[in-house]
């Protein structure tokens, strides 16, 4: 299964068995075996640790990229809904962040956006790493 990093690069494990990190970042299509670990192709990066670690987190969510927004799976009060896109600030309150769930960045961006959420969650209900991917839907926005 093809996983992205936050900016859409596929990720390639270089040395799955190895006792370090050996994962890269780049474009899609490449045979992991092929890739030199010594000269990087042109579009590749390495993926440090704080930024596997938090692919990990968002990996138990069914992170996904499509269009240039962050999609998860996230379990609702009514019901589990796949992939979903958070974002931060869709209702104002006076009470701290709320975030809006909707099923599009399409219905995310009309001017009736509070009509058109799923759910609308307040910061306990989701972890960090949730929070954050909803900031970076909305600064797509």
């Amino acid at each position: 299964m093809a996983r992205a990093t936050i900016d859409g690069l596929e990720i390639y494990d270089l040395l799955p068995q190895a006792s370090e990190l050996w994962v890269v970042a780049g474009p899609a299509g490449y045979n992991p075996k092929e890739i030199d670990m010594e000269n990087l192709p042109e579009g590749f990066r390495w993926v440090e640790s704080d930024e596997w670690e938090v692919l990990q987190k968002l990996a138990g969510f069914n992170h996904c990229i499509k269009d240039g927004f962050e999609y998860c799976d996230l379990p609702l009060p009514i019901g589990v809904e796949t992939e979903v896109l958070l974002t931060e600030g869709a209702h104002v309150v006076g009470c701290g962040t709320i975030y809006g769930v909707f099923d599009s960045a399409w219905h995310a961006r009309q001017a009736d956006a509070d009509e058109r959420t799923i759910a609308t969650l307040g910061a306990s209900a989701l972890p960090q790493e949730l929070r954050d991917l909803a900031a970076r839907n909305s600064a797509r926005l």
